[in-house]
Formats: structure tokens, C-alpha cells, sequence
């Protein structure tokens, strides 16, 4: 006798099947939670708990989006750390050779030229350091070299026309020749500044030139060097670390140009050895600028895992299921479904006869 046929014959089979089928979707759908861990592979099966996840999704992935922000801008900090310690060792460096041209002998003179040319080339590459495509001493114009040209620093317009106020010391004097060439290295004339156009403005203007990092909710912290940024200028310095940086440089570039037996020489030589003390000042605070936001980088990286793991708990608690209570219902489940099988198979044994 076929299937239809008792469900025909007896009424209680058709109701039983219905059963059946109930129960082997219940253990298709408890199988799918235990081995995905959620409740249902869409919003729509969470029932009431679908708003708490809608609303948690997107905080999860604010936050995901805040912490590469933040794990980006840690590898850019370090470069610039890198960066400002190898300009605080030219620093370092030339300081020391002024210090040993107290009574200079011409070949003394030319030796340490000879270095701070160098140096001077030296400092125009770091200051085009890069780091994850944008340049780290360009503020928001990080897509631009700060040191635009591929000449190098000791030839370029800047450097000899310092040499060449240097030159003439012997009959104008430290002080003239110091104001000149710090007139020289605060100019933003094309042709003269050694940086970008986009650089090439007064310290406070560059200042607002910096790069801001987005890391919460309308939260947002400074982040990098912008080259010529600084403050007020005076009669020895352009107000920029940098700048006085390079105007050092190069002076020290063209002592060998100049009369080294001459008063104004010696005058000059100590003037710059004092703004050597005042530069190397301000690049550790520079430094120790950098320092504070690497620090606030950790703080807030910190934070906001704290923030997403508590996130991603909330909404695993949403979407997701008890593991042990699943297996107690699956396994329920399972014996009912032995239970109708045996029950199925015990009514198609039975004939209609059994029935009279």
C-alpha cells in the first residue's frame, strides 16, 4: 500500500508528516546556528534584537575606520621621528665644528665648508622624507616635496646668495651680514626659497598648514611637520627651525669664502654658534611634539579597541547563540524526529484490516 494511500486511510498521518517536516527544518536551522554561531544569516531573522544590531554595525565600523586611521598615522610618526633625529645629528654636527673654529687656520675653514655643504644637501633629502605616499614635513600638501628640485641645496639660488653676503663679513660685519641672510632664509620669493610654493609662506601661516587625524566622533588631533612653520621672526632668526637651519648651513657653506683673519669673521662664527644652541632648542621640541602625538596615537589606538571589542560583543550577543543551549535543543530535536520515524514506520506496517 502506497504512502498517499495511508495518509488516505488514516487520518492521523497527514498531520504527522506536517510534523516531520517541522522538525527537520528545526534541525536544519539549529545546525546552520551551531556552526555559524548566529541565529540567522540575515537582520531579518533576529526578530526584535535586528534594531540593536542595525544600530551597532555602523559604530563598528566607524570604529574600524578610526583605528586604521590611527595604525597609519603610527607608521607615519615613526618616520618622522627617524627624520627629526637625523636632522638633530647635522644639527649636532655642525654646532661642533663651529665650536672648533675659534682660531681658524684656512684649511680648518675649508675643511668644515666642505662638511656643512654637504650637511646642507643632506638635510634637503630628509626634509622630502616619505612615509605611506605623502610627504611627512609637507603638512596638507603631502602629495608635494617640501625641497621641490633635484638640484642640491648647496648649489641652489638660497645657498650662494648667503655665501655671498658670508663672503663679504671682513668689511661689513657679523651683524649686517646675519640680519641679510636671515632675510634671506625668511623669503617666500620663487627664486630665492628653497620649499614649495604651498610652503613657501610666514611661520604662523605654515603652522595652520598641518595635518589633522580623524579618531573619534567629531574628534580629531594634530598630526605632523609642516617644514617652515614657527613664530615670530626676529633680527637672527626667520621664526622657523628649519629655515634658521638652512641659513646656518649655508653660511657655514660659504666661510671659505670669507676673510677668516677679519673680526667680523670671528664675530660671525660665534653669533652662529649661538643660534646653533636656539636651533637644537627648537628641534627638540619639535621631537618632543612628535613624541606627545605618537603618545595620544597609543592612547586613542588603545581606546578604541577597548570600544570595538565591547561593540562586537554586544552585537555577537544580538546575532549570536548559546552553544550549549543549541546542542540541548538540537539534540531534542533529533530524538522527536527518531521518535516520528519510528512512529511512521510502525502505521505502514498496519493494514486497513487492523482497523476493523
Amino acid at each position: 500500500m502506497s504512502v498517499g494511500a495511508l495518509n488516505s486511510g488514516f487520518p492521523g498521518m497527514p498531520g504527522l508528516s506536517a510534523a516531520l517536516d517541522r522538525l527537520n527544518a528545526r534541525q536544519n536551522a539549529l545546525q546552520g546556528q551551531l556552526s555559524s554561531g548566529v541565529r540567522a544569516p540575515d537582520y531579518a531573522g533576529l526578530g526584535p534584537d535586528a534594531v540593536t544590531a542595525l544600530s551597532l554595525q555602523p559604530q563598528i565600523t566607524a570604529v574600524a575606520a578610526w583605528q586604521a586611521n590611527i595604525t597609519a598615522e603610527q607608521g607615519v610618526q615613526q618616520v618622522t621621528t627617524t627624520a627629526l633625529t637625523q636632522i638633530s645629528t647635522i644639527a649636532g654636527s655642525l654646532r661642533t665644528a663651529l665650536s672648533g673654529l675659534t682660531s681658524p687656520s684656512a684649511a680648518a675653514v675649508g675643511a668644515v665648508a666642505t662638511q656643512a655643504r654637504g650637511w646642507l644637501d643632506q638635510l634637503g633629502s630628509v626634509l622630502n622624507t616619505q612615509a605611506a605616499g605623502r610627504y611627512v614635513f609637507a603638512g596638507t600638501a603631502s602629495d608635494q616635496p617640501p625641497v621641490p628640485g633635484d638640484g642640491a641645496l648647496s648649489d641652489s639660488p638660497l645657498a650662494q646668495a648667503i655665501a655671498a653676503q658670508v663672503a663679504v663679513v671682513g668689511t661689513a660685519g657679523a651683524a649686517a651680514v646675519e640680519g641679510d641672510t636671515v632675510a634671506l632664509a625668511a623669503s617666500n620669493q620663487q627664486g630665492t626659497t628653497i620649499f614649495s610654493a604651498a610652503l613657501s609662506v610666514p611661520p604662523a601661516d605654515a603652522a595652520k598648514l598641518g595635518r589633522t587625524l580623524s579618531v573619534g566622533a567629531n574628534q580629531t588631533i594634530p598630526a605632523g611637520v609642516v617644514v617652515t612653520a614657527g613664530g615670530a621672526a626676529s633680527a637672527t632668526s626667520t621664526g622657523s627651525v628649519i629655515r634658521d637651519l638652512v641659513r646656518v648651513l649655508a653660511s657655514v657653506a660659504g666661510l671659505d669664502q670669507a676673510d677668516s683673519s677679519s673680526a667680523g669673521f670671528a664675530d660671525l662664527v660665534k653669533n652662529l654658534g649661538v643660534d646653533m644652541g636656539s636651533i637644537q632648542d627648537g628641534l627638540i621640541g619639535m621631537q618632543s611634539a612628535v613624541g606627545m602625538t605618537q603618545q595620544e596615537l597609543d592612547s586613542r589606538g588603545d581606546g578604541l579597541s577597548s570600544l570595538g571589542d565591547a561593540l562586537n560583543s554586544q552585537l555577537d550577543t544580538a546575532k549570536g547563540v548559546d552553544p550549549a543551549a543549541i546542542s540541548t535543543q538540537l539534540v531534542a530535536t533529533q530524538t522527536s524526529l527518531q521518535e516520528s520515524y519510528s512512529l511512521i514506520a510502525q502505521m505502514k506496517t498496519l493494514s486497513l484490516a487492523s482497523f476493523l
